[in-house]
């Protein structure tokens, strides 16, 4: 899943700016404002982090979903079905531009199967394969380090945002360990043949994922927080939309193998080590920095590394997906 984010330069609903205390943290600000708000309200979100900025988008006034096999715009709890042929990316962008005739910005995510199109692999998928969800929130609360911006906010909205910013942000819950070393699905012997076919040279990337059971309710905005003050991200999001609970950061680094040695990037402290032909550091390196930043939106990119979850204080939280 890629995340999307649209703006058109039409001015904002009335909006509200409140001063950021130096001592409040303001990625832990924005989690606790969903978890206060959209959380607890059953409202879907979206909260979004890039370059030093937390956007949280709440409420949805319409959204476009599209399917393999149809387009549907919801509003006001009205659903309009449309088939569609030809390639998703003309179809999702009519459709997201009919929406931004009145929005001004417009979130979502586009799943990996939308690229099953460039390849001619789309009579693979299944029906009804969800492609792509679009929606234009009803409030947006955007966190800066110096600043907390309300667009389209409610009384509700001030008030949550003034109460923590008086009162303080709550540390998270003590965590839950989740066993994550099972590998019940031969997780490991998928990732040695990934392995073995990108150094014979049938693949450049493999993207792998598995299922992990959760014993108990999740708190997905202390979860969040969690993993990702363990990978200190330059981007991140939490996200509920159509029953749909992801959450994931950017991911730190990449390994990438070859037929004598691997080799591994750091992002964060732009370093590299080669365990086999120094010469090609650079080479890679270079290539490295030229890719595209992506989002890898796996449920769970941080249990690896804290093997560590936190339960939700509170049995009204639906249990989360596992996949």
């Amino acid at each position: 899943m890629t995340e999307v984010g649209v703006e058109t330069s039409s001015a904002d609903a009335a909006s509200q700016s409140i001063r950021l205390p130096a001592d409040i943290d303001p990625a832990d600000l924005a989690a606790e404002l969903a978890a206060a708000l959209p959380e607890r309200d059953g409202e879907d979100y979206l909260l979004y982090e890039r370059d030093g900025q937390w956007v949280l988008a709440c409420g949805v006034l319409a959204l476009v979903e599209l399917d393999c096999d149809e387009l549907r715009v919801v509003r006001d709890g009205v659903v309009q079905h449309q088939s569609w042929s030809g390639r998703p990316g003309r179809v999702l962008g009519e459709a997201v531009d009919r929406l931004l005739l009145e929005a001004d910005h417009a979130f979502g995510w586009v799943a990996f199967e939308f690229g099953a199109y460039r390849f001619g692999l789309q009579e693979r998928l299944a029906p009804h394969t969800p492609l792509a969800r679009v929606f234009w929130p009803r409030t947006r609360i955007v966190v800066t380090s110096d600043a907390v911006d309300l667009h389209g906010a409610e009384d509700r909205h001030r008030q949550a945002v003034h109460r923590l910013l008086s009162d303080g942000v709550p540390k998270p819950p003590p965590a839950s360990p989740v066993e994550v070393t099972d590998d019940t699905a031969g997780y490991r012997g998928r990732v040695a043949q990934a392995i073995g076919e990108i150094i014979d040279g049938r693949y450049h990337k493999v993207i792998l994922s598995r299922c992990v059971d959760v014993p108990f309710e999740l708190d997905f905005p202390s979860t969040y927080r969690l993993g990702r003050r363990h990978n200190t991200p330059a981007r991140s999001f939490l996200l509920r939309l159509g029953g749909f609970v992801p959450s994931a950061t950017a991911r730190s680094l990449l390994r990438r193998y070859a037929a004598t040695a691997w080799w591994s990037l750091s992002r964060w402290r732009a370093r590299g080590r080669w365990a086999g032909d120094r010469s090609t550091t650079g080479r890679l390196a270079t290539t490295w920095n030229r890719m595209p930043k992506r989002l890898w939106s796996m449920l769970f990119p941080f249990a690896a590394r804290c093997g560590r979850l936190l339960r939700s204080p509170s049995p009204a939280v639906r249990r989360s997906p596992t996949s």
